[in-house]
């Protein structure tokens, strides 16, 4: 399964986002100042009002509106580690609008995993989640289940025994248009996906999570590929 690299250790130590004092040029008077930038930021951006709630509160979450550095390495006001900032960002890490910039990015593409260590409350801190309106939150909810390619199929009405991972389920129908598809990755392991087309060549899927958290439609799988990493099809009872 493509998946990027795995993320930070957390800046989240003992109830409170900690922070390393940037070099003063790197640095704005006030968070209010960020704060405004992020939203001018925005406004250019042509991308929804949910976006700009996700933005204030990560990087409320992440760096108290701060462009500093944290204590793991992580950069700017939106916290990028510099692994992730190289393979994911373009620009500066402590210029405001490039930070901002990948956020808004990241965002888009149901990235907020690289926020999972400031996502909920603990002993003292509160979290980004909890800091939205519930109608954010429940769009944050719905764009979750892009991270389970379980939840993805059981979201289009697939109905499944309990299982813990997608390995679980067994071989038990011919490839046909509406089976499930069982693979496994040699990197992700378990997936699963919902076959749309089957040809002389191989198979047409839609699934969730093969690309972290996004949904992918039409996906082409040749049988000599699934030879590889199939295990068969699997039908609901």
């Amino acid at each position: 399964m493509a998946m990027p690299p795995m993320e930070r250790l957390s800046n989240i130590v003992a109830g409170s986002a900690l922070q390393a004092p940037k070099a003063a040029e790197y640095t704005y008077d006030t968070s209010s100042v960020i704060k405004a930038d992020i939203g001018r930021i925005w406004a250019s951006s042509g991308t929804p009002t949910s976006t700009l709630a996700l933005l204030l509160a990560i990087a409320e979450a992440e760096s108290g509106f701060q462009n500093t550095t944290g204590v793991t390495g992580d950069m700017g006001v939106f916290q990028f580690s510099p692994t992730t900032w190289d393979w994911a960002c373009d620009g500066e890490p402590f210029n405001i609008k490039d930070n901002t910039l990948c956020a808004i990015k990241q965002i888009e593409n149901n990235q907020l995993w690289h926020w999972d260590a400031s996502r909920n409350d603990r002993e003292n801190y509160q979290g980004w989640f909890s800091r939205l309106a519930p109608e954010v939150q429940a769009f944050v909810l719905r764009r979750d289940i892009l991270c389970s390619c379980v939840a993805y199929v059981v979201s289009k009405g697939y109905k499944l025994p309990l299982i813990k991972t997608p390995t679980d389920l067994k071989s038990n129908a011919m490839p046909r248009i509406g089976t499930l598809a069982l693979l496994r990755y040699p990197i992700g392991g378990g997936h699963i996906a919902i076959v749309r087309k089957v040809t002389a060549g191989g198979i047409e899927i839609d699934d969730a999570n093969f690309r972290r958290c996004r949904e992918t439609k039409g996906r082409f799988i040749s049988w000599e590929t699934f030879e590889r990493v199939g295990r068969g099809f699997y039908s609901s009872p």
